[in-house]
């Protein structure tokens, strides 16, 4: 009986697990009101390709270091 039950190895945590939705900064004006619209539980990643025009606040989202880089020069803050 042992050997038909599979072994359950390592510990997997489902809520971590789920892979961010990933924008870059020349969508970002576009789907500016999209994202706001979505569950805070949602993970967001802002990556650095293209550029932004207009200064934005930005709280709680990942952010790559070239997108800090053009949100910050725009006039904008990025918080963790």
């Amino acid at each position: 009986m042992i050997i038909r039950i599979p072994k359950l190895r390592g510990f997997k945590n489902k809520p971590l697990s789920q892979k961010p939705l990933v924008f870059n900064l020349d969508e970002l004006e576009k789907k500016l009101e999209f994202l706001k619209s979505l569950p805070k539980k949602t993970r967001i990643k802002i990556l650095g390709r293209g550029n932004i025009k207009k200064p934005l606040e930005i709280k709680g989202w990942q952010v790559s270091k070239t997108a800090r880089k053009k949100i910050e020069t725009a006039g904008g803050k990025v918080r963790a």
